[in-house]
């Protein structure tokens, strides 16, 4: 997450030499250090190191999808919805694809919208043919 503040985690015991970070989140690079304390004081930083927890698939689907008709065009669409809830993401949600089929053996499309669209007019469909 976009943030300056360093974010610190003692280790229980002296003589351990790991730590498991547990609230890191998917999808963000991290910048990671160890100092060692003795009471009030603090010694030098360590060199630093880079690490990124990679995203995975959302657990959840984009929701409240609906399909309507533009009021300027009558051969277009208009296919919108909401993201996967937060909690579901697994890191930045890149893009989404939007498939328009005719039936399962003919004729489909797919159309590709960065992350941060949630609507797509899909122009000039056939008129007569019920897609899905």
């Amino acid at each position: 997450p976009p943030s300056v503040e360093w974010m610190g985690q003692q280790v229980p015991h002296p003589l351990e030499r790991n730590v498991v970070l547990t609230t890191l989140r998917r999808g963000y690079k991290y910048e990671f250090k160890v100092q060692a304390f003795s009471g009030m004081f603090y010694s030098p930083d360590s060199n630093t190191k880079h690490g990124r927890i990679p995203e995975e698939v959302p657990d959840s689907a984009p929701h409240s999808v609906i399909v309507a008709r533009t009021e300027s065009r009558n051969d277009s669409i208009v296919v919108s919805w909401e993201p996967p809830p937060p909690g579901s993401h697994n890191g930045i949600i890149k893009g989404y694809k939007v498939w328009c089929y005719v039936n399962e053996t003919q004729y489909h499309r797919n159309w590709t919208v960065d992350g941060s669209t949630h609507q797509l007019e899909i122009p000039a469909l056939n008129s007569g043919i019920e897609y899905r």
